[in-house]
């Protein structure tokens, strides 16, 4: 009889603790697929700039002062990087380390326009090292160090 009750006892016990380890590592290898994913991810290709925001009272739309002119980010496999604005150019090279990304040897264009915003926000925005979140396959988010700082891109279709 005391088996019996130790038994009942000691049986609910192990089976809780093995389904709070087999819980722990069903857990485990989904992160691990998350991680996994968002290292297969690449910045590599062309993206549109959607919204460039440096604080609550100053952002930009590019649509807004080019309408229907695509202006964008280029990165290339080659850890370089250029930028084509409604007035100016930019580029240099970058570096992709984990879940951040820096750019080096940044230049631009210095042509006289009507209308520079752009290329003064992204020179604002686009220094350091800033956060990279991929919304999914097709949204980029650069993230400023400075909080509430970013650049958020949408990946341009293959035929543009």
């Amino acid at each position: 009889m005391k088996k019996t009750i130790l038994s009942m006892l000691i049986l609910p016990a192990l089976l809780c603790s093995c389904g709070g380890r087999a819980d722990k590592q069903a857990e485990a290898a989904a992160n691990d697929t998350l991680v996994e994913n968002i290292a297969d991810m690449s910045v590599v290709g062309r993206w549109h700039v959607e919204n460039i925001v440096v604080n609550d009272t100053l952002s930009l739309r590019p649509a807004e002062i080019a309408g229907n002119e695509k202006q964008g980010i280029t990165f290339f496999a080659d850890s370089t990087f250029g930028v084509v604005t409604n007035c100016n150019s930019m580029g240099g090279g970058y570096v992709v380390n984990g879940d951040s990304i820096s750019f080096t040897n940044m230049f631009a264009t210095q042509m006289a326009c009507e209308d520079m915003r752009m290329e003064q926000l992204l020179g604002l925005v686009l220094q350091g090292t800033l956060g990279v979140d991929f919304e999914n396959d097709s949204v980029l988010r650069l993230n400023a160090v400075t909080p509430g700082q970013y650049v958020l891109l949408h990946k341009a279709a293959v035929a543009e």
